[in-house]
């Protein structure tokens, strides 16, 4: 036996307003609008600074800029690239591990009866995690024609390897 089901309609009003105060789309009418997006980026633990494009992955219908650092890493720096398109991050020496900055991003204004958008974000700095070898020029020759191939390690032995810290212990 069912139990018996009672069934009414009701009316649901929706109101979808724009992120950070923006206006209409397609770069026509309407105001400014921006939406900063986190970023993760990868650096060998030898490289001292490093330039990240952080705007490439915002949206915004005008043109976007660095506008602050609004936190720094654990370890090491981040700064305002000199034409503001970028974060630079200074490393301190023989360090490894992850870092992380917070910036601000900001829309430039078109003139003077345009508001300036902001919106937030941050960068994730994984230094000397998962970076790719650094090869290094080898002082063994290879004779020529090489009769099989070098032994496993012989070539390797002098190269950078960043392998990823076991952060369980």
């Amino acid at each position: 036996e069912f139990p018996t089901r009672y069934c009414d309609t009701a009316e649901l009003t929706l109101t979808v307003q724009a992120r950070n105060g923006g206006g209409g789309g397609g770069g026509g009418g309407g105001g400014a609008f921006l939406n900063a997006r986190d970023d993760v980026y990868t650096v060998p633990s030898s490289k001292t600074f490093s330039d990240f494009d952080v705007l490439a992955n915002d949206d915004s219908n005008r043109d976007i800029e660095v506008d602050e650092i609004t936190s720094q890493p654990g370890f090491g720096q981040c700064l305002i690239s000199g034409d503001r398109s970028a974060v630079t991050y200074i490393n301190q020496a023989n360090r490894s591990g992850s870092a992380e900055c917070g910036y601000k991003a900001c829309t430039v204004p078109r003139g003077d009866d345009e508001d300036q958008v902001c919106a937030d974000a941050r960068v994730r700095i994984f230094v000397g995690v998962n970076a790719p070898p650094t090869n290094r020029p080898t002082s063994r020759p290879t004779p020529k024609p090489t009769p099989s191939p070098i032994r496993a390690g012989t070539m390797v032995a002098n190269d950078d390897f960043y392998a990823i810290p076991d952060d369980s212990r």
